[in-house]
This record gives C-alpha cells, structure tokens and sequence, in this order.
C-alpha cells in the first residue's frame, strides 16, 4: 500500500484509525498518543494548523515480562481495527 502525502485528509484518516483501534482496544486502554496527532489536540485555538500526519504513534506499555494479556488484547484489537503485519 503506497502512503498518501501528509495532509490534513491523510491527519483525518490516521484520527480515525486511531479511534478504531481505541474502540476496539476496549475499556482502559493504557496507550500514550505521540507524533503528528498531538499538536491539533495541544494547540486547539491555533491559527496555524500542523501539517498532519500518516500514521499513529503510540507508546503501549505491553508488560511482556509480566505475562500480561495486554499482548494478545492489543493484536486482536489492531486486527479488528482493520489492521495487518507487513508482508
């Protein structure tokens, strides 16, 4: 799949994606949003709009060493979201 330029649309997508993923997800989703979704959300009565974004960047605290389910609730989750591995 061949990306689309940053773009207020390409930004849309990626929120819309990210709302998704949160549904998905569940209750207490433990996810930190970072990179282009955040400045619209910091600078809400800017009058410069930030470029936008492609993507969603999340630090997820997956607590793998703990054998936590978060693993498995976070694949299932992108995969109902409409997600899939790169091939």
């Amino acid at each position: 799949m061949s990306e689309l330029p940053r773009s207020r649309r390409a930004r849309e997508l990626a929120q819309e994606a990210l709302v998704r993923l949160v549904a998905a997800y569940g209750t207490n989703p433990r996810f930190v949003l970072l990179g282009g979704l955040v400045p619209d959300l910091l600078c809400t009565r800017s009058q410069m709009l930030h470029i936008g974004t492609t993507d969603i960047d999340l630090q997820v605290n997956l607590e793998i060493y703990d054998g936590s389910p978060n693993v498995a609730r976070l694949e299932t989750a992108l995969r109902a979201s409409g997600f899939s591995a790169d091939s």
